[in-house]
C-alpha cells in the first residue's frame, strides 16, 4: 500500500470565533454619511462566567481610538482576565495584545485615553441595586498603561493598580480634568458619591457625597456619569427616579473639590404620573469646548410617549431635549458618539421587539438641527445566531472620517461579541474590488480593479509600497510586487483615505508544498500527485473513508464538503478532511431520538412511536421537577433496567437513566412510571445500533455542582460542566445527558446534540433534558462537557456505548514533508494491539529521504513499528543540497575584476559575469 497523505487523528474541535478569524453574518459594505446596508460581525467566545453587562453598561465605554487604530477592553475567556485588543479595520477582526487589565470575571470597567496614557476605572458589579462597601478585593480600582507605538502595545504602569474607593456599584464612570486631575462618581446608599486623585494618579482623596444634594436621595436602581466638558470643568449627571428628575452639577477645574455650582435640573415633568427619570445614561461633551454638553437617557413612559431623550445643554447651563425614540418603538440602552468632521450626532440603542428579539439600531442628527426620524431607526447590529444582542458600547472621544465608528455589543445567552463598523468617509475612499494574478513573487505585475483611484499616492502589498504604480483610470491601477512584500493585503491610499483588499495577495515562489491531514479513518488523493509543485496550478482533492466512516467536510486551507474539491496552489497549503463513524464495521451508530412529557399524574410517553430493531441499545434520560423516583419503564417488549440517577447539587433537578436492549414486538410508545406526582417530566428515548449485546455499556459516571457523584446539597449553580471519560474500543459512542430546569444547553467540544425537550414553560418548576454524543475514533480519555443558557442546578450522566465485537485497535498516522511515497506491510491504517508494521520511505526523483519525526525519530529506514497504541510518524523528503564551488581570482598589475554576480561561492551551473 503507498500511502501519500498526513493522517493524524486529531480532537474534533468545535470552532468558536478565535480573535483572528472573525465569522462574518452578513455581507460587508462600505459605509458613506447615508443609511448603512445592515451589517453584523460575530466576534469571538467570551466564555460563561460573565453575564450581559460585560461590554459596559450605560455610561460606560470600552473602546478607544488611538494610533490609528481601535482597541478596547474585552474578557479573554482562555486567560480569564480582560485583555486590550486591537482592531483590524480591514479585516474587521479582533488581535489580543496580551496585555492584561482586571481579572475579576464580575468587574466592569470604564476606559479613558487621554492621548498619552490608557486609564481603566474597573469595578464590581453590584446588580440593579444600590452599591455599597467593599473588602479589597472587590474595591474599585484604577489601571494606567503606557503606550508604544513602535510596538503598537500597552504596559501597565509601575505603582498600579492603585485603590480608588470601597465600594462595589451598578456603575462607574471616569474623566479627567484639564488640571490632570482625575474623577470618579457613582452611587451608594442612595447617594450621588464623587472621589478625584490628589496631586498623581496614584493617591486618591476620600470619596464624598456630591455637594447640593442635600436632604434628597435617589433610588437603589438609579446611576451617574462623569465627564470633562467646556475645557475647564467637570460634569456629573444622575438619574433620581424619587424624584422623577434628571440632575447634573458643576465644577471648575482647580476649584476646591467640594465646591461645586448650584445643581441644574437637565429634565424634569411633574404633570405626568409616568416616570421621567431611568437608569439609563450615556453623555458626551461637545467636540469643540463650547461648553455644550449632549446625553441620552431612557424614561419610563409607555405607549406613544416619548421613551428616549436626547438632551443639550448649552454654554449658559440651560437644557432642551429632543425625542429620539418612542415607547412603542421599544429600545433601550441608548448611547451616543459625536462626529466632529460631519457635525453629526449618532445614537445606538437595543431593540428588544425585534425578530431575533435584541438587535442594535441607529439613529443619526446634524447637530445644528438636532431632529430625528420617527420609527425604530436602522438596524445596525444584527444576528442570526444571537438572539439577546444588547448593552452597545463605543467611545467616549470624539470620532472622525480616519476613525469611522466602531460599536461593540454582546449576548448573554450565546456568550459572544459582536461588533459593527461605520465607515464615515467611504464615499471617496479608494475601495479595491478584484486583483489578478491572486498570487506571485517579488516582480509580479499586478492589476487592481475598482473605485476611486485618482489622486492616488500610494499602492502596497502587506505594507511595502511599490513605487512604481501606474494609475490607468480611476477605476485602474498597474503595479508590481515590491522586493521584501509578504502575504498579506493590498492597500490604496489617495487624499480621502486609505481601501484595502478583502483577499490576501499572496506572496510566494514555487515550488509549493501540499500538506494533506485525515482528522478520522481515511484517505486524500491529490491529482496531480506529488506533494510539490513547481508553478501555480489548481489541484483536485478527494476523501475517501474508510468503511463505517462519513467525510464530513473540509478544513484548514480548503473549506466545505464539497468532494472531491479543487485548490489553487499559489503557496503552501495544508489541507484537513475530517471523517466521523456512520454505520458499517464497528462503530456505534446514533439512530434516532424521541421525545415525551407527562402525559398524566405520574405516566411520561413519548410524543411518538420509537422504531423497534432487534439488538439495538435503547437509552431513556428522565427528569422530573418536583424531583421523584422513575419506578418502571415499559415498551417495545423489552426488559428496562435502571442504570443510574443523578441529582443537582441543589437538588432542584435530577436525571435517571434506563437502558433496554434484546428482541423487540415492534415499534411502539415507550412509558415510564413515576412515584409521585410532579408538576413536570420529561423524557428522551435514544437508539444506537452496532452495540455490543453482551457488554454493552463501557465506563459510567454523573456529576452535579459539587463534582463527579456530587451529593444532593451544598452545591452552586454554574453554567458549564466538564467530566473525564474513558473508552477501551475504537468505534465507541459516548452519551451524555443533562437535566438543567428552565435553562437551554449547547453540547460540548467533538459533541453533537441529538434531542432537547422542556416542559413547564420556563417557570420555576420546568423540567427540561438534553442529550449529546460523540463519535470515538480510537480508545482513550475524552470530556464530556457542555455549556447552558444561564447558571442553573443541574445534573449530568455520562455512559460510554461499545461498539459490537469491540477492539481496542489503534491507528497508524503518516505523513509525508516533501515528495515521496510511504510504503506500508501489511497494509492499512487501523491496527489490533501488538500488531508490527514495516514502513519503507521511497523519495521521489530528485528528493532524498531525511528521517522520521513523531513517535519515533530517527534515519534508519525501512523500520518496523510495534502498534501497541495511536502512533504517528512524519517521513521527512528533502531535496539535496546543490554542490557549490569557489570562483578563484587572480591579478596581474594594476586593476580589479568584478564579478556580477558578486561573491566568489556559487552553486553549481551558476553563470557569473567577470569584468
Amino acid at each position: 500500500m503507498r500511502v501519500t497523505v498526513l493522517l493524524l487523528t486529531l480532537k474534533r474541535h468545535i470552532f468558536l470565533g478565535v480573535v483572528c478569524s472573525i465569522l462574518l453574518l452578513f455581507a460587508n459594505a462600505a459605509f458613506g454619511q447615508s443609511t448603512p446596508v445592515t451589517v453584523g460581525y460575530r466576534d469571538y467566545f467570551f466564555g460563561n462566567n460573565v453575564d450581559d453587562e460585560l461590554t459596559g453598561e450605560k455610561p460606560q465605554s470600552k473602546l478607544w481610538w488611538n494610533d490609528g487604530f481601535w482597541w478596547g477592553s474585552l474578557w479573554d475567556p482562555d486567560g480569564e482576565t480582560y485583555r486590550i485588543y486591537r482592531f483590524d479595520i480591514a479585516t474587521q477582526s479582533w488581535t489580543s495584545t496580551g496585555t492584561a487589565i482586571d481579572d475579576r470575571g464580575e468587574s466592569r470597567g470604564d476606559v479613558l485615553w487621554d492621548g498619552s496614557k490608557l486609564y481603566v476605572a474597573s469595578h464590581i458589579f453590584s446588580g440593579s441595586s444600590a452599591g455599597g462597601p467593599a473588602d479589597e478585593e472587590e474595591s474599585a480600582r484604577l489601571y494606567r498603561y503606557s503606550y508604544d507605538s513602535a510596538s503598537k502595545s500597552y504596559s501597565l504602569d509601575n505603582g498600579f493598580p492603585v485603590v480608588i474607593n470601597g465600594s462595589t456599584a451598578e456603575t462607574l464612570t471616569l474623566a479627567k480634568d484639564s488640571s490632570g486631575q482625575l474623577w470618579i462618581s457613582w452611587v451608594e446608599n442612595s447617594k450621588v458619591i464623587v472621589n478625584s486623585s490628589q496631586g498623581s494618579d496614584q493617591s486618591w482623596g476620600n470619596p464624598f457625597d456630591l455637594p447640593g444634594q442635600g436632604t434628597s436621595k435617589v433610588d437603589a436602581d438609579d446611576i451617574s456619569g462623569v465627564i470633562a466638558f467646556d475645557g475647564n470643568k467637570i460634569g456629573v449627571m444622575w438619574s433620581n427616579q424619587r424624584e422623577d428628575k434628571i440632575y447634573f452639577g458643576v465644577h471648575e477645574d482647580n476649584k476646591a473639590d467640594n465646591d461645586w455650582e448650584n445643581l441644574e435640573v437637565a429634565l424634569s415633568d411633574n404633570n405626568t404620573s409616568a416616570l421621567v427619570s431611568d437608569d439609563h445614561l450615556n453623555l458626551k461633551p461637545a467636540c469643540d469646548n463650547n461648553g455644550n454638553v449632549y446625553a441620552i437617557m431612557k424614561t419610563g413612559y409607555l405607549g406613544s410617549e416619548p421613551l428616549m431623550y436626547l438632551l443639550k445643554r448649552s454654554s449658559n447651563g440651560s437644557w432642551s431635549k429632543t425625542e429620539v425614540w418612542n415607547a412603542q418603538d421599544n429600545t433601550t440602552r441608548g448611547i451616543l458618539v459625536i462626529d466632529e468632521d460631519n457635525d453629526k450626532l449618532y445614537v445606538f440603542a437595543r431593540e428588544i421587539s425585534a425578530s431575533p428579539p435584541g438587535r442594535i439600531l441607529m439613529k443619526v442628527t446634524d447637530l445644528g438641527d438636532l431632529s430625528f426620524q420617527d420609527g425604530p431607526g436602522t438596524p445596525f447590529i444584527v444576528s442570526d445566531l444571537d438572539g439577546s444582542v444588547n448593552n452597545p458600547t463605543s467611545t467616549k472621544q470624539c470620532i472622525n472620517n480616519e476613525s469611522g465608528i466602531l460599536v461593540l455589543a454582546s449576548d448573554k445567552n450565546t456568550n459572544h461579541y459582536l461588533h459593527n463598523f461605520l465607515d464615515l468617509n467611504a464615499a471617496n475612499r479608494p475601495a479595491i474590488t478584484q486583483f489578478t494574478p491572486s498570487a506571485g513573487s517579488a516582480g509580479t505585475p499586478v492589476t487592481l480593479t475598482g473605485n476611486n483611484f485618482n489622486g492616488t499616492t500610494l499602492v502596497t502589498f502587506n505594507g511595502v509600497a511599490d513605487s512604481a504604480f501606474q494609475m490607468v483610470s480611476d477605476r485602474e491601477i498597474q503595479t508590481t510586487v515590491p522586493e521584501g512584500a509578504g502575504t498579506g493585503l493590498i492597500s490604496v491610499t489617495n487624499p480621502d483615505g486609505t481601501g484595502f483588499s478583502t483577499q490576501n495577495f499572496i506572496v510566494s515562489e514555487p515550488p509549493f508544498y501540499l500538506t494533506t491531514l485525515a482528522d478520522g479513518p481515511g484517505t486524500i488523493t491529490a491529482t496531480p500527485p506529488g506533494g510539490v509543485y513547481d508553478s501555480i496550478m489548481t489541484i483536485t482533492l478527494e476523501a475517501e473513508p474508510l468503511p463505517g466512516f462519513l467525510f464530513t467536510g473540509w478544513s484548514g486551507d480548503l473549506s466545505g464538503t464539497t468532494n472531491p474539491a479543487t485548490l489553487e496552489m499559489n503557496s503552501d497549503k495544508t489541507v484537513t478532511a475530517n471523517f466521523a463513524a456512520q454505520g458499517g464495521g464497528n462503530a456505534v451508530v446514533h439512530e434516532e431520538s424521541v421525545i415525551g412529557g407527562l402525559t398524566s399524574f405520574s405516566t411520561i410517553t413519548t410524543n411518538e412511536e420509537v422504531q423497534g430493531v432487534d439488538d439495538d441499545l435503547y437509552l431513556i434520560a428522565i427528569s422530573t421537577k418536583e424531583v421523584v423516583d422513575v419506578e418502571t419503564v415499559s415498551g417495545l417488549g423489552l426488559n428496562w433496567s435502571h442504570v443510574l440517577t443523578q441529582c443537582g447539587g441543589r437538588n432542584q433537578t435530577a436525571v435517571e437513566l434506563w437502558m433496554g436492549q434484546g428482541n423487540t414486538n415492534g415499534s411502539g410508545f415507550i412509558s415510564a412510571q413515576v412515584d409521585g406526582f410532579p408538576e413536570n417530566a420529561v423524557m428522551i428515548v435514544s437508539r444506537y445500533s452496532n452495540v455490543d449485546e453482551n457488554d454493552p455499556l463501557g465506563e459510567i459516571l454523573s456529576g452535579n455542582t459539587n463534582g463527579e457523584g456530587g451529593a444532593c446539597s451544598g452545591g452552586v449553580d454554574n453554567g458549564l460542566y466538564s467530566f473525564g471519560i474513558g473508552a477501551d474500543f475504537n468505534g465507541s459512542m459516548i452519551f451524555g445527558t443533562a437535566a438543567m430546569r428552565n435553562r437551554s444547553h449547547s453540547p460540548g467540544e467533538g459533541f453533537t446534540e441529538a434531542a432537547e425537550h422542556a416542559q413547564g414553560g420556563g417557570s420555576g418548576t420546568s423540567a427540561s433534558v438534553a442529550v449529546q454524543n460523540m463519535p470515538v475514533l480510537s480508545p482513550g480519555n475524552y470530556q464530556l462537557s457542555g455549556t447552558f443558557s444561564n447558571n442553573v442546578d443541574w445534573a449530568v450522566i455520562g455512559v460510554v456505548i461499545n461498539p459490537e465485537g469491540g477492539s481496542a485497535s489503534h491507528f497508524l498516522s503518516l505523513g509525508i514533508s516533501g515528495a515521496g511515497v510511504v510504503d506500508v506491510d501489511p497494509p492499512g491504517l487501523v491496527y489490533d494491539s501488538g500488531d508490527e508494521v514495516t514502513l519503507n520511505a521511497i523519495p521521489d526523483p530528485g528528493f532524498i529521504f531525511a528521517g522520521w519525526e513523531g513517535d519515533l525519530e530517527t534515519t534508519l529506514n525501512p523500520i518496523t513499528v510495534n502498534i501497541d497504541s495511536n502512533v504517528t510518524l512524519l517521513a521527512n523528503f528533502e531535496k539535496p543540497p546543490v554542490p557549490q564551488y569557489q570562483l578563484m581570482l587572480g591579478v596581474t598589475g594594476p586593476g580589479t575584476i568584478l564579478l556580477d554576480p558578486p561573491g566568489g561561492v556559487y552553486d553549481s551551473a551558476t553563470v557569473v559575469r567577470v569584468h
